[in-house]
């Protein structure tokens, strides 16, 4: 979009995640068995491996050829790259920390 309200956007998405993971929380404690972690770091150092281990912990025989297939397709920074802080949504990574402190403490 060329109308990107950087300050309203922040807030915005901040308080639908703090809502969505919230509402996660009651899923993961009726249906553990359906809730598989990822780790940010996991994901982009090895997005196939990562796949391949949330695939199989849900009992579901991954394709690595089509994984691999998949993310030459679509490799990272094909449209360029992106480089943004909290604050330029109007946060702070404290307050961030604070608002999911919960989920990063059933997650970790």
């Amino acid at each position: 979009s060329d109308d990107v309200r950087p300050l309203e956007v922040g807030p915005y998405w901040r308080d639908r995640f703090v809502v969505a993971l919230r509402a996660l929380g009651d899923v993961r404690a009726r249906r553990p068995d359906r809730i598989v972690d990822v780790g940010f770091k996991d994901q982009m150092s090895d997005p196939v491996g990562t796949a391949s281990r949330v695939l199989g912990e849900l009992g579901i025989s991954a394709d690595r050829d089509a994984l691999e297939a998949y993310m030459a397709r679509n490799r990272e920074e094909q449209h360029g790259s992106h480089t943004y802080t909290a604050e330029d949504f109007g946060l702070s990574e404290a307050a961030l920390e604070k608002d999911f402190a919960f989920y990063m403490e059933v997650s970790a």
